[in-house]
């Protein structure tokens, strides 16, 4: 209920695949999913329903919580989750998302 209050009108991009398997071979085939744009209201709105025979997620990977999630950020105090740093720094210090955010 609080993040369908928070992002209701939020627009988020939701991808769709048959199986769920998106950027993924299935059944031999490389598929990449649909992706739609869509708020967080109709989104939801449309999984209590069902009425899609695809599988729908909110998977956007590129800074994801920046670009789609930011009103989450006043909920997160980064500072204090030092194991996130201590993960993020050491484990993953060559990625790109990361050198940014660092």
């Amino acid at each position: 209920d609080y993040l369908a209050g928070l992002l209701a009108e939020s627009i988020f991009t939701v991808d769709y695949t048959p199986s769920g398997y998106g950027d993924a071979v299935d059944e031999g085939i490389f598929t990449i999913p649909h992706s739609e744009k869509m708020t967080m209201r109709a989104y939801l709105d449309e999984r209590k329903e069902n009425i899609e025979e695809d599988i729908a997620y909110i998977q956007f990977q590129n800074n994801n919580l920046n670009e789609e999630f930011s009103p989450l950020l006043e909920d997160l105090n980064l500072e204090d989750m030092d194991f996130f740093w201590d993960i993020f720094k050491t484990r993953y210090s060559g990625s790109s998302n990361f050198r940014e955010a660092l």
